[in-house]
């Protein structure tokens, strides 16, 4: 998992389309304090960092990158206002598999039968949910790490 942060302003935020809620990004692109452009692609963000993500919002952006997963996990505003939420969708499916996957091993263990993709499904499953719950941990201790910060207010 890599975790890195950007300090500057959001100028252009581009929805994926026909996704239904905020907080699945096409795309965000950012003014840094250096004055350089950066664009991620294909963010995710949890409320209630998604409601703050528009033009203008100016602060520190913590981003991580794990498991084919891109998003922004925390936030520090000039006003003080600091937010975290990790966007959790991937390491929920990936507990949800693997229990359906154990259930499903369960019965055919019942059953005198050993189903060799159960297992295999199983073990990929528990594999995905222990590494997506390390690197929301390592996000989490990264952006705790960091408490201090304050970002610079827009210049005038």
């Amino acid at each position: 998992m890599s975790v890195s942060i950007i300090d500057g302003v959001i100028e252009e935020v581009v929805l994926y389309p026909r996704r239904g809620r905020k907080g699945a990004f096409k795309s965000i692109r950012f003014r840094l304090d250096d004055g350089s452009e950066r664009t991620e692609k294909g963010v995710m963000t949890a409320p209630p960092i998604s409601d703050e993500i528009e033009p203008g919002t100016r602060g520190r952006f913590y981003l991580f990158q794990a498991a084919g997963s891109r998003g922004i996990h925390g936030m520090r505003k000039p006003d003080g206002t600091t937010l975290y939420a990790f966007p959790d969708n991937e390491r929920k499916l990936a507990m949800f598999a693997t229990m359906l996957a154990v259930c499903y091993l369960a019965y055919h263990l019942v059953a005198g039968e050993l189903i060799g993709w159960g297992v295999i499904a199983a073990a990929l499953g528990g594999a995905a949910w222990f590494y997506l719950t390390k690197a929301r941990k390592e996000a989490k201790a990264r952006f705790d790490g960091d408490a201090g910060h304050k970002p610079a207010p827009a210049a005038a």
